[in-house]
């Protein structure tokens, strides 16, 4: 589905740079953006007959082809396979065809773009509540905790250990994308910026569980290594706060209070 002012931005946009007009019709054929205003949420029949159908672009010449569709080329709008729209130019078919095209490419980009930017901003709504969940309700509940946690593509039954860093000369957002660019960050260690000056990891311990007490202090401190490399070379200080091992998410709030405890009696 296009949205509407996306569409009114992309005419107002394109507009400043080609001199002729250019329509954004939606799914069900209804133009939602044009240079001639005068046409918004008019239906456009060629647009209908091209989302609905399998022709990805229809030339016409006249309102002899199509009662009041003017001469022009209109293309199918394709984002990831679905057929989410149609743009239209109006002119002489042969003059028009490769301005028509550049437009396609465009607007199909930005509204690509735009998906992209919309799924990243909903991850991160639903990451930030399911960490919120984790580590300040005391008493969460484990159906939700479980559900969003499929949704984020974590598994509940690896060990993870927290790591909270306290910084207060470096931005937390820099330790978290060294961190997370590092060679030890995996797909399942859970990270968040809590505030300015501290960040949380929950780290997955892959080892062998009879040897997790003895291994996990080099673990954590191979996972580290870039961090503290680099703070070391820029003469910079963070602190580092190790909480309990877990593996049930209900459990995570209390893993993160030991090392609140630990920073707070240090």
């Amino acid at each position: 589905m296009i949205e509407t002012d996306l569409a009114r931005k992309f005419i107002e946009q394109v507009t400043q740079y080609t001199q002729y007009n250019i329509n954004i019709m939606n799914d069900q054929g209804i133009i939602i953006a044009s240079r001639d205003e005068s046409r918004v949420g008019t239906f456009h029949e060629v647009a209908y007959y091209i989302v609905t159908g399998k022709e990805d672009m229809v030339v016409t010449s006249g309102e002899e082809d199509y009662p009041g569709v003017r001469p022009g080329i209109n293309m199918v709008i394709n984002i990831d396979g679905r057929r989410e729209g149609v743009v239209g130019l109006t002119g002489e078919p042969a003059e028009i065809k490769p301005v028509a095209l550049i437009t396609k490419m465009a607007i199909e980009a930005m509204l690509k773009y735009e998906k992209q930017q919309e799924e990243i901003r909903r991850r991160r709504d639903k990451k930030e509540h399911f960490t919120n969940l984790l580590i300040h309700v005391e008493h969460p509940d484990p159906g939700e905790l479980r559900s969003m946690a499929h949704q984020l593509n974590y598994s509940e039954n690896i060990i993870r250990i927290p790591i909270l860093c306290k910084t207060e000369e470096v931005k937390a957002e820099l330790i978290l994308d060294m961190l997370k660019h590092g060679p030890r960050h995996g797909r399942e260690d859970i990270s968040a910026v809590l505030n300015d000056t501290h960040v949380l990891i929950f780290k997955t311990m892959k080892t062998d569980n009879t040897k997790l007490f003895a291994d996990y202090k080099y673990l954590i401190g191979d996972y580290l290594s870039t961090v503290l490399k680099w703070l070391r070379q820029q003469e910079k200080q963070c602190r580092f706060y190790i909480g309990s091992f877990q593996e049930n998410f209900t459990q995570y709030y209390y893993a993160y209070r030991h090392c609140v405890w630990l920073e707070e009696n240090q």
